[in-house]
């Protein structure tokens, strides 16, 4: 609320008046008289609020500044007294004395009585008015008070607020209702613009009115109080006209059956209320009319109880006292035809208590679906719940009313689809598992949003947290209407939730991560069967046991945790490695981001890169993203808490960054600043790992509403890491191999220091510690542009140092992926120099390697035992999770095979997709087995099952053997080393493709030819697709194998090439209709055949292309599918077909046995037409006579001579007349 000066009551002004008085006399008689108080006058604190400045100066200075008997020093206190959050930081900034209070007064006056800061927030709150309720009237004077008083404010400071009418008047529309508009607009003459004054005007007028009703209402009877409405609610129609149904015989009883109403009938009058409320429940009548014909939920009588004014007739009537004393005695009752309706529908406070029904929920409503509802404690007690109307900001950056729960036994905030869609906030996807009592666990969350929230109509108390979105939260709350009205220590209280005591849904729930920033000192004890009143900064909020029976036998708990899974994330990667890779191409953007490393880039005096950041912008700004870092923070430390172990190893972690220097406190003497960014942070557990088994993660995308993220103004910058496939096909190239690890190669990494302000992250080692703001110095694990500026920098080391370390330059260049080198040599003496060379260019850029292994011991002798790899060498994804199956390379023996994790969970649509997904065979040596897991996911996915749900009997059974045989996948063993000689070799690769009705797979062999006549064949590679849902004929399916093939085989030849001389490239299929494709022009075929056929004979232009059978065929079992247990025998996908191992065999023939009948459907058949026209004699005068005249007379001419010779005895003659 914002007063000027002149607003000051009477009674203060004359203090302000006889003080100065006083003062002045006092001074005058003894002028050291400097320690007389001021009158206790209650000056509101400032607290940074532009808009309350000029109020609070002009009384400071009255009563305080200009006040000659008091020492600047007691000013200076006076100041300091007064003053409360940023203000209180600038005048405390210079010691306290009386040389530095006029200092100290001018910085405080300068800083905020900046007339645009102060103009910006008048606009602000008129920008930010919320929109009128249409059941609350004070919310109409409470918008008309904020245009008003902001109005003026902004018109003091000399601003042209009457030009700004057509701007105003559509603001003021936009935030009051309908009724209000289309009773304003028809005030309006036709084509009018209305005036600001016209609008605000009207709107003074209709709010008197209401404020009128409000206080005439309790005074006139109950007829004539029935029949006024107020224009903010909404519109009822009463018809007292009955519909005779099949349930009611007309005009009789329900009860007796005779011919009178219920209400008039003398059974029902002779019993108890209790039990004619019971009656009326099993007769499933209206509790509020006593109809049969509608339930109470449905019904349109305006009457309610002439006792309580709540919604149920007079009949039923009884108040908790009545439950408790348990009488059966008749009550007399008279029937109503006449009840009283109140205007809010709020019951009385007082301090006698009235006697109150409340309804018991509908018997056949569903059982409650939520973690917390009013638990039955016992027959006569339950418990209500604390719940509360808040404003939450939406979009468009208006804030929307929304009834939550609190519950401090939530670790995690939550909110119904339905509100998040109202609110159209920007949800982050992503699947939550949550975890209540007993074990409960659930998966329906998934997606988050963040939430920005404050009380109602207190813009300066906003807080913000991150919220899950669930189809539901819980049933209505409370689960029957309350006797409010009998609890008179509500009286005088400002409620969180007016209608605590009407059961109504509940959109968010507010958990433990923002329930101890919304809880206030002081707490109103009831007395027993009251509920007690809790403090909030959303008012006073009942909650707890309650003498009050519900018919209910639901007992259920909010106490709730919740993690995510990326089952998108998951199978988007799975996808990708089961994808042939395509070469990247450079956009504009990433043009740039390489352009700015090259000039901002730097090395200090340790060899250390420098780098700068990205940015799409300059000077980006982050209002508010401090508060959202510290609420997390607040969250993450509550759950580490629950694990001593983890909160142990994560504080370890934040320790040990801090003490190698990549983080710094950030000093007090630095002021928060907007254009600072910080980043909320957790951890990541992965218990396989070698070393770090715990890392932190950064969240560079964490944002609030309508506002960005450090990521968002961040180029990610081009993908350079090498790719896996390619990596590990040459490491299988190399005789003496060499796999070692960067330490820490992000965190030694430098940020420039001009950066490091958007790198700031919330934490504290203790919880009795404060907390404290640190800056991350280094790359950072979670922005954008951090893999870039990596890998760029290990590039540059190689373009500023290598020349002095060939190997070395060739092996970070070529065989690098992130921060793994896996490399080798043919010699040991050259493994040994690379091996050197290795730890010498990387300690240039003060970079150390660790986790080394080698299939050779020797070349390692030289090196610490801390230094080398003591267990098996993982391929995995670095930023992967948990792997069910992953490729490992073991040193010993020089052999590839797969380790195996098991996850035991239930068989669900998301725990199969999960678990599917982890599957990581970049080469497809499991190609059969990881295509059976393909199909199952398409099964799913075409299924259309929920997320939860459990699937068909047969998929079970599939799933089931699947995953019981999965362990089997851990014998196999495939070698490392393809050993070739260049002098005594021949090389030939060889690829197969296949179809079937599920799907497509191709697969490529290295066929070498040794001198001695010995062959070894080596499986290279394979990739597999399944069908698409739209069906495809066996030939086009084929086809598309073929397309597979060609360019799994368009991407290892260049790769091959770089190591060995290729001498052939055979290809195979079983279907001979391919073949005669292939070898026929593509323009002979239709489209779909034709597009096919020249992407192969482009990509393969060198190929040769011959028939197999499907039973030497190692791409057939690939294209179907089988079980582990038949794979691990299944000799001929290892090993190739036994013809490629005799140099003797004819291999295969050419494909002309395909007819011309079996090809002919998809040929494509050209049709001409030709179209031939006589010569008309028209025509050709036409063309011969240029002038209409000459053609004219020749035509007279000629039909003359018809016309003669046709008639020779009357022949024409003479000049050509008209007629002719």
């Amino acid at each position: 609320m914002y007063v000027d000066l002149c607003e000051i009551d009477t009674a203060n002004s004359q203090k302000i008046l006889n003080y100065s008085m006083n003062a002045t006399t006092s001074g005058t008689s003894n002028e050291h008289n400097y320690h007389i108080k001021p009158p206790n006058l209650d000056i509101p604190k400032f607290n940074g609020d532009y808009r309350t400045f000029s109020t609070f100066i002009d009384l400071y200075n009255a009563l305080i500044h200009n006040n000659p008997t008091l020492t600047p020093i007691e000013k200076f206190r006076y100041l300091l007294s007064l003053v409360e959050g940023k203000p209180l930081g600038v005048v405390s900034s210079l010691p306290m004395t009386s040389d530095n209070y006029q200092t100290t007064y001018d910085n405080f006056v300068d800083r905020y009585s900046n007339v645009r800061f102060r103009a910006q927030s008048h606009w602000y709150a008129i920008k930010t008015a919320p929109k009128v309720i249409r059941d609350q009237p004070e919310s109409l004077r409470n918008l008309l008070d904020t245009f008003s008083q902001n109005l003026a404010s902004l018109k003091n400071l000399n601003f042209p607020i009457e030009s700004w009418d057509f701007i105003l008047v559509n603001m003021l529309l936009e935030r009051v209702d309908d009724d209000l508009i289309t009773r304003f607009e028809l005030s309006l003459a036709s084509g009018t613009i209305p005036k600001f004054k016209e609008l605000f005007e009207f709107l003074e007028k209709c709010c008197k009115t209401y404020e009128s009703l409000n206080l005439s209402l309790p005074l006139i009877n109950n007829k004539r109080s029935n029949k006024i409405k107020s224009p903010l609610q909404p519109r009822r129609t009463t018809s007292l006209l009955a519909k005779q149904t099949k349930n009611s015989n007309s005009g009789s009883c329900l009860l007796c059956n005779e011919m009178h109403s219920l209400y008039n009938c003398s059974t029902f009058l002779s019993k108890t209320p209790q039990e004619r409320y019971q009656l009326s429940k099993r007769a499933h009548l209206c509790v509020n009319c006593l109809s049969n014909i509608h339930s109470t939920q449905n019904c349109k009588s305006a009457m309610s109880c002439r006792k309580c004014n709540q919604r149920h007739h007079t009949l039923l009537h009884f108040s908790s006292s009545n439950i408790e004393r348990a009488t059966h005695s008749p009550e007399s009752a008279l029937p109503s035809t006449s009840r009283e309706n109140s205007f809010n529908n709020k019951p009385h406070f007082s301090g006698t208590p009235s006697k109150t029904v409340f309804s018991n929920r509908d018997e056949n409503s569903s059982l409650n679906q939520s973690f917390a509802a009013t638990g039955l404690l016992s027959k006569s007690t339950s418990v209500l719940l604390g719940t509360a109307v808040i404003e939450v900001l939406d979009k468009f950056g208006i804030y929307q009313s929304m009834r939550c729960l609190l519950d401090p036994g939530s670790m995690t905030s939550f909110i119904t689809e339905k509100s998040a869609n109202t609110l159209g906030l920007p949800k982050e996807r992503g699947l939550y598992e949550i975890q209540g009592l007993d074990n409960m666990v659930t998966n329906s969350g998934q997606a988050t949003v963040t939430l920005s929230f404050r009380p109602l109509n207190c813009p300066e108390s906003v807080l913000n947290t991150d919220a899950i979105v669930l189809p539901k939260i819980c049933d209505s709350l409370p689960t029957a209407i309350l006797p409010a009205s009998s609890w008179s220590h509500l009286s005088n209280l400002k409620l969180a939730d007016p209608k605590f005591y009407v059961p109504g849904p509940i959109d968010i729930l507010l958990g433990a991560d923002v329930y101890t920033k919304i809880i206030l000192n002081g707490c109103v004890r009831g007395i027993h069967g009251e509920p007690d009143l809790l403090n909030t900064i959303f008012g006073y909020v009942p909650m707890g046991k309650i003498g009050t029976f519900c018919e209910t036998s639901t007992v259920t708990s909010f106490f709730c945790n919740s993690h995510k899974i990326n089952t998108d994330d998951i199978l988007t990667k799975f996808w990708e490695v089961e994808s042939v890779p395509l070469l990247p191409m450079l956009s504009d953007n990433d043009l740039f981001c390489e352009e700015h490393f090259l000039k901002t880039y730097q090395r200090n005096s340790d060899g250390k890169f420098v780098v700068h950041l990205p940015f799409r912008d300059n000077f980006p700004t982050f209002p508010g993203i401090r508060q959202l870092a510290e609420q997390r923070f607040l969250s993450l430390e509550r759950r580490l808490l629950k694990d001593q172990e983890l909160y142990k190893s994560y504080c370890q972690f934040m320790k040990e960054y801090l003490d190698l220097g990549h983080m710094k406190p950030v000093s007090h003497e630095t002021e928060l600043s907007s254009a600072s960014y910080y980043i909320p942070h957790h951890c990541v557990l992965k218990p396989q790992a070698s070393s770090t088994k715990l890392r932190v993660v950064f969240n560079g995308s964490a944002k609030l509403p309508n506002q960005t993220s450090l990521n968002d103004h961040l180029f990610t910058g081009p993908k350079l890491q090498k790719d896996i496939v390619e990596l590990l096909i040459q490491f299988r190239f190399h005789v003496y191999v060499l796999c070692t690890d960067i330490k820490m190669m992000y965190r030694n990494i430098l940020i420039t220091s001009s950066q490091h302000q958007y790198q700031r992250i919330v934490w504290r080692f203790s919880r009795n510690d404060p907390l404290q703001d640190y800056e991350l110095i280094t790359v950072v694990y979670g922005l954008s542009p951090s893999p870039f500026l990596a890998l760029r920098a290990l590039q540059q080391l190689v373009l500023d140092e290598g020349a002095d370390f060939p190997l070395a330059s060739h092996a970070i260049s070529n065989h690098t992926y992130v921060d793994d080198v896996v490399t080798g040599a043919t010699t040991f003496s050259e493994a040994l120099a690379l091996k050197n060379e290795l730890i010498a260019l990387f300690s240039k850029a003060g970079l150390d390697l660790r986790k080394w292994a080698s299939n050779d011991p020797n070349l390692l002798s030289d090196l610490p035992s801390d230094f080398l790899s003591t267990t098996h060498i993982n391929f995995d994804d670095p930023e992967s999770s948990l792997k069910i199956l992953g490729l490992q390379w073991n040193p010993t023996t020089d052999n590839f095979h797969f380790h195996f994790n098991s996850l035991d969970r239930p068989c669900t649509k998301r725990n199969m997709l999960s678990e599917l997904a982890r599957i990581f065979d970049p080469l497809g040596f499991l190609a059969p087995v990881t295509f059976f897991t393909k199909t199952l996911i398409q099964k799913l996915w075409s299924s259309h099952m929920d997320w939860d749900q459990q699937p068909p009997d047969e998929i079970i059974r599939i799933w089931t053997r699947y995953k019981n045989e999965m362990h089997l996948l851990s014998q196999i063993d495939l070698p490392r080393k393809i050993l070739f000689s260049e002098c005594e070799n021949r090389c030939e690769l060889h690829g197969f493709c296949d179809a079937s009705e599920k799907g497509y797979a191709a697969v490529v062999y290295l066929r070498i030819l040794r001198n001695n006549k010995k062959i070894d064949v080596h499986l290279v590679a394979s990739k597999t697709k399944v069908a698409p849902l739209k069906k495809l004929t066996i030939p086009r399916l084929e086809l598309c194998a073929a397309v597979l093939l060609a360019k799994l085989l368009a991407y290892l030849v260049p790769i091959f090439k770089t190591k060995i001389s290729l001498d052939k490239i055979i290809t195979w299929s079983d279907s001979n209709i391919v073949l005669y494709w292939l070898h026929s022009p593509p323009s002979r075929w239709k489209t779909f055949v034709a597009n096919r056929v020249s992407y192969i004979q482009d990509k393969l232009p060198h190929a040769t292309w011959l028939h197999v059978k499907s039973k030497n065929n190692p791409a057939d079992v690939a294209s179907r599918g089988i079980f582990p247990s038949e794979f691990v025998n299944f000799s001929t996908w290892f090993q190739g077909p036994s013809f490629l191992h005799d140099p003797d065999a004819l291999l295969g023939s050419t494909s002309a046995c395909a007819t011309l009948n079996s090809t002919s459907e998809e040929e494509k058949h050209t049709s001409f037409f030709a179209a031939t026209s006589e010569e008309n004699f028209i025509d050709l005068l036409l063309e011969k006579y240029s002038s209409f005249a000459t053609l004219q007379r020749t035509v007279a001419y000629v039909l003359r001579f018809l016309f003669n010779i046709k008639n020779p005895r009357q022949k024409r003659s003479g000049p050509l007349l008209l007629l002719n």
